[in-house]
Order: C-alpha cells, then sequence, then structure tokens
C-alpha cells in the first residue's frame, strides 16, 4: 500500500517537477533587449554643493535604470533634491589599466543610516556624485539586488545577496569645464 501511494505521488509530482526545471534559452528577462538589465547612464554634469569638505563643486549625474522584468533594491540615503532622487552608496576604482600612482577616492560607503529602495521593472532613479569620483582611470559600482533573491531574507532586506553595475569614466562624454582647463 505505501509503496502505490509513494508511486502515485512520483508520478504526479515528476511532471510537474520536469515542466518546472525546463528552461528556455531564448527567454530575456530584459524590457529593452538592446541593453543590459541593470545599467547606469550618464545625465548631466553640473555644479554641485560638496557633501563633505574633501568634494569639490563639479559633479556628475547619473541615472540607475532598472530594465529588467523583476524589481531590484538598492541601499540609500537622504538628500535634498539638488542631488537627485536619492543618495545612492557606491564604491570608487582604479581601471587596473591605469596608471597605479591615481589618487582612488572614497565613495559613499554604506552606513548605519539607510534605507532600502525598491526600483520597478523599467523604473529609474538619479543620484549625483562628485567629478572627481569619475576623472579618466576611475570607474564606480553600485550595488543591487534582484527581489526574487530576497523572499525568506531573513536579515529583513539587507541585500545578502549584492550584484554591482559599474560606469566607467570613459563613458562619460566630454566635460567642458575639464576640456578648458587641459587646453
Amino acid at each position: 500500500m505505501i509503496k502505490r501511494i509513494i508511486t502515485i505521488f512520483f508520478s504526479f509530482l515528476l511532471p510537474v517537477v520536469c515542466v518546472w526545471c525546463q528552461h528556455d534559452k531564448n527567454t530575456d528577462f530584459r524590457i529593452d533587449k538592446r541593453l543590459p538589465s541593470v545599467y547606469l547612464s550618464f545625465e548631466k554634469f553640473g555644479p554641485r554643493k560638496p557633501r563633505y569638505p574633501s568634494e569639490s563643486e563639479q559633479g556628475v549625474w547619473l541615472r540607475l535604470n532598472n530594465n529588467s522584468c523583476w524589481e531590484i533594491t538598492v541601499k540609500t540615503f537622504g538628500v535634498t533634491s539638488e542631488y537627485g532622487d536619492v543618495g545612492l552608496f557606491y564604491d570608487v576604482r582604479r581601471d587596473l589599466r591605469s596608471s597605479n600612482d591615481l589618487k582612488v577616492p572614497v565613495g559613499y560607503r554604506i552606513a548605519d543610516i539607510s534605507s532600502v529602495r525598491t526600483l520597478k521593472p523599467g523604473g529609474s532613479l538619479v543620484f549625483s556624485i562628485p567629478r572627481e569620483h569619475l576623472v579618466p582611470g576611475l570607474y564606480i559600482l553600485v550595488g543591487f539586488s534582484y527581489e526574487w533573491e530576497l523572499h525568506g531574507d531573513s536579515g529583513g532586506g539587507v541585500l545578502e545577496i549584492v550584484h554591482s553595475v559599474g560606469f566607467l569614466a570613459a563613458d562619460l562624454p566630454s566635460d567642458p569645464k575639464i576640456d578648458k582647463k587641459n587646453n
């Protein structure tokens, strides 16, 4: 009797598992198939009130774009609208092809006071950073998580699984103020 129950159970369960496990290699979870699922894009250069004494008054505004069919979450902090939609935590890194003596500034690191912001599919948000954080030879990395990775997250949305999206200084358009200084 037990064998019969187990056989019946698995005969119904197996087709469900097989359908669930099948993977269509042509499935694409991006909204716009020409772009990455999550990416940063340039918005503008402009004057920016320094948040810290070590920062210049020149800024770069970038947009974090969610081009996936899932919500994504990012760690943020509050700022006034002059800095963008939110303050976004990021790291500054040196491109390994650049000079070793290039000074790498510290980005905005995750602090005790932060929020988790959700971006809907197709959504975006604008944030600004000091211009010197994206000079030739540097790039920034912004961490994010997909919504489905946070299911059952015992940390209350602390972004335990974190992906990174980067933006290279080399991807910036010409900056008239910087170009004038170099001529």
